[in-house]
């Protein structure tokens, strides 16, 4: 696999905190119960589309885009919301970009 020179990051906007490329922020990372949470995917290094980004649940392994109610993805695809975070919505979200034959995924845990 080649080495990708950019790289995708994943963040929620109510903590400020981050996991990069696997490492989670446990047990910073935390939303309000039943509210909106909203993860942020920051890509550098190469510009990017909607089209170019896949948000995944790891509870369980699910491609959001599947799950409508649950999930929203802002238009440039770069915000994935949890519409009403709960205990089910709890554990790992990975923001996967595909750009020129290339991959790189940022992962939130908490």
């Amino acid at each position: 696999q080649q080495k990708t020179p950019w790289e995708a990051v994943v963040s929620t906007q109510s903590t400020g905190v981050h996991g990069r490329l696997g490492r989670g922020c446990q047990p910073e990372c935390r939303g309000t119960m039943n509210e909106p949470l909203e993860l942020t995917c920051k890509v550098s290094g190469v510009e990017v589309t909607a089209e170019n980004i896949k948000w995944i649940s790891t509870v369980p392994d699910t491609d959001t885009a599947t799950m409508k109610k649950v999930y929203s993805v802002s238009d440039d695809g770069l915000t994935l919301t949890i519409n009403k975070f709960n205990a089910k919505r709890i554990g790992g979200y990975k923001c996967v970009v595909e750009k020129d034959g290339r991959t790189s995924e940022g992962v939130l845990k908490f």
